[in-house]
């Protein structure tokens, strides 16, 4: 049986929840990251292929328990919250905030996991954690 304490080695950062809500349904990701992008490229970390999304869209970082994001200059720009934010600007994330990358009808919202949230995760064998844990 694999034990959480075996695995904490290999969560060494936060575990991010993303919310991919589409008009094909919604979709969850797990990712392990301090900084991860999104973005229409396969070099994205979160690759998204809806509406005109740009290569590299958004960027993501946690720093000191708090969640910043980035408007990669795309070209057809993010909204949070139904507020354009600036190509190139950080803004403070809230957990909970609605993104939506262009004018498209697809959505996203970010949660930070607590620590239990992981082990509970990890100890229940959980394979679709594992399985769409980036």
């Amino acid at each position: 049986m694999e034990s959480y304490a075996c695995r904490r080695q290999f969560l060494s950062s936060p575990v991010f929840k993303i919310f991919i809500v589409s008009p094909n349904g919604v979709k969850t990701r797990f990712i392990e990251a301090n900084q991860f992008n999104i973005g229409r490229s396969g070099d994205s970390d979160v690759i998204v292929q809806y509406g005109s999304t740009s290569r590299e869209h958004l960027s993501f970082v946690h720093k000191d328990g708090e969640i910043f994001i980035t408007d990669l200059n795309s070209t057809n720009g993010t909204i949070i919250n139904g507020n354009p934010i600036p190509q190139g600007q950080t803004f403070r994330y809230v957990q909970g905030d609605v993104i939506h990358l262009d004018k498209s009808a697809v959505t996203f919202s970010i949660r930070l996991l607590s620590q239990v949230e992981i082990k509970n995760l990890l100890n229940s064998k959980n394979q679709n954690f594992s399985a769409r844990l980036i």
